[in-house]
């Protein structure tokens, strides 16, 4: 059944009401977020094919029921229709999957359906006090995978966060496998995809207790969805109060003590301070100066001269010395020049997303956040030597590497 593309003030009534009903999340929010969402809800059920499993029909309220619990989750972000799924199918209750054999609540085939029980949605949104909700939990599925097949198209952060959120969670599926893990129930460590599933369950549903026990793995969700639950907080949060380790920008040292500090390791930057255009600017400038010294024996000042020394002037003023160093908590930049004092940039490792190596081990691409935006910065060695000492330092400091996009093992610690 395709949901009627119109929308009236009687089916407005009749969405809101239904939203009432079934959605606790859609009661608290105020007016103006509630027509916000419902404006979402049409969105989205408009873009998507819904049908009755073993031939039963669809109902209005289904339908729109359904959609809120998916804009329940992409509320926070502008990207909410979960585009990569064309089709939707709601079983009265439990059935009999096609593809496994066994009876589900509900699946999600990444090839674009999403499929629900109807008796199973109403019971996951009565209680939440058992911190299980079909609809999050498929639409969470849903979610995931529609980041991980737009991850090249979207020029958004949001891959790079989710990628962030997988690594971390890494250790929690172990403690959970190992059952040393309290929150989140046994299926969770199955794999990532029902990890992220049940976390979506609790960040909607038992949020305040997911904060404190996981507050690394809470505020990630939060950068992800872009909504605090635990505050109330539909659209945005509070990114202060959870990124507390902030990246540092000063002109003085940072006061702790260095680990790692190599002047043969340096940056590779992507601004006109690159040190390749420097150099060639050098060259270019003397190598003119010498021709023109050579033609005339330094004779009165030509515009010639006067170029080739003005370029020389130039390159050595705007060149920028960077050197790499680590302390406890930092990736530390120096950077230095002739006209201008030593400068400080520094990178909380809790900040750096993910860094990839490149060109057969050479350079590193850093992926990190600062102020709630992923920036890059380029990494790269004049010592391979040195560069595999930087990796290692990288690893023990829990940074997500990875190589041609596959992961390097953590280092193993006893547990």
């Amino acid at each position: 059944m395709l949901f009627k593309r119109y929308k009236s003030k009687k089916t407005e009534n009749e969405a809101h009401l239904i939203l009432e009903k079934y959605l606790p999340y859609y009661r608290k929010l105020n007016s103006t977020y509630k027509r916000y969402f419902r404006q979402r809800v049409f969105d989205f059920a408009n873009s998507k094919e819904f049908r009755g499993g073993n031939n039963t029909s669809v109902s209005f309220e289904q339908i729109v029921a359904i959609s809120g619990a998916a804009i329940q989750l992409s509320f926070g972000n502008s990207n909410y229709s979960f585009s990569n799924f064309h089709e939707i199918i709601i079983y009265p209750e439990m059935y009999k999957s096609s593809i496994t054999g066994q009876y589900h609540r509900g699946e999600v085939n990444p090839n674009g359906i999403i499929v629900i029980s109807w008796k199973d949605f109403v019971y996951g949104y009565s209680t939440d006090e058992d911190n299980l909700n079909v609809a999050l939990h498929e639409m969470g599925h849903a979610y995931f995978f529609s980041i991980m097949m737009n991850r090249y198209d979207d020029e958004s952060d949001v891959y790079d966060i989710l990628s962030k959120f997988v690594y971390i969670s890494e250790v929690e599926i172990i403690k959970i496998r190992r059952r040393k893990h309290n929150l989140f129930r046994k299926y969770a460590g199955a794999n990532i995809f029902e990890f992220f599933a049940i976390s979506m369950e609790h960040f909607f549903e038992n949020s305040i207790e997911f904060k404190k026990e996981l507050p690394g793995l809470y505020r990630y969700l939060c950068l992800l969805l872009n909504q605090d639950p635990a505050e109330e907080k539909p659209i945005g949060f509070n990114y202060k109060e959870y990124f507390k380790e902030k990246n540092l920008r000063t002109n003085s040292p940072i006061g702790e003590r260095i680990l790692f500090d190599d002047k043969k390791l340096g940056l590779r930057n992507r601004t006109p301070e690159n040190t390749r255009i420097i150099g060639f600017i050098i060259i270019l400038a003397f190598i003119m100066i010498m021709i023109y010294v050579s033609e005339s024996g330094f004779e009165p000042l030509s515009v010639f001269f006067a170029l080739s020394l003005g370029l020389l002037i130039y390159a050595v003023t705007t060149f920028v010395s960077k050197d790499i160093s680590i302390s406890e908590n930092y990736l530390i930049i120096k950077s230095s020049s002739f006209i201008k004092p030593k400068s400080y940039f520094a990178i909380h490792f809790d900040n750096i997303v993910a860094a990839e190596i490149e060109d057969e081990g050479k350079l590193i691409n850093l992926r990190y956040l600062d102020e709630k935006k992923i920036s890059d910065l380029s990494l790269s060695a004049r010592s391979i030597i040195k560069f595999k000492e930087f990796r290692k330092k990288l690893i023990e400091k829990d940074v997500m590497l990875k190589i041609g996009g596959q992961r390097i093992a953590r280092i193993r610690t006893k547990s």
